[in-house]
């Protein structure tokens, strides 16, 4: 009997091993996209705070591994995934959706702390630096911003339409100058 019992216990232990291999982003370890559609339809049954989506994408991003090279944005990227994983609170999660993109899943009661919550992620990112050795190696600093969109996110609500909403504020961050937060306002737009 003890037997049977390690060997179902060893196989859900891989079961679950695999599971999360496949909902993480091999180069940062956060979730990744299929998960973050995997959370996205679900809602605890008595959740009482409001479910936000935030995009954050790193300002200039393509300009970093032109000048620095690959490897250096890899640094980067994974110096940010602890920024951004320390900026969640032990019920929200961080995802990279592929290159410089990433999002949040977050709970607040009120809009205004949550954009302050995303206020010092975006000043966290901000005081980062990567130091490399680049060209004649003299060493340098590497520095990066972020552009964030925050959106609340209504019980049942599909992940296309909200992230639509939080890509729209998103792309308004960047318009508006880059390293930004924009906090989608719908009761500013009518919609409810």
């Amino acid at each position: 009997m003890c037997t049977f019992v390690s060997v179902v216990t060893d196989q859900v232990r891989r079961e679950q091993t695999l599971k999360d291999i496949a909902n993480r982003d091999d180069l940062t370890n956060l979730y990744n996209r299929r998960y973050l559609m995997e959370l996205f339809a679900q809602r605890p049954a008595h959740e009482t705070r409001t479910r936000y989506l935030a995009m954050v994408d790193i300002d200039h991003f393509k300009r970093i591994n032109d000048t620095f090279g690959h490897a250096v944005g890899d640094l980067v990227l994974r110096q940010f995934a602890r920024v951004i994983e320390d900026a969640t609170h032990s019920d929200e999660q961080a995802f990279r959706l592929g290159g410089e993109e990433f999002a949040l899943l977050l709970w607040s009661d009120d809009s205004a702390i949550l954009h302050q919550r995303m206020e010092a992620l975006r000043e966290a990112v901000e005081k980062c630096q990567v130091n490399v050795s680049y060209g004649n190696g003299q060493p340098r600093k590497v520095h990066c911003t972020v552009s964030i969109g925050a959106t609340p996110v209504d019980a049942g609500e599909d992940f296309l339409s909200a992230s639509l909403r939080a890509d729209e504020s998103l792309y308004t961050a960047k318009r508006s100058g880059r390293n930004q937060v924009v906090h989608y306002d719908m009761n500013a737009l009518g919609v409810s």
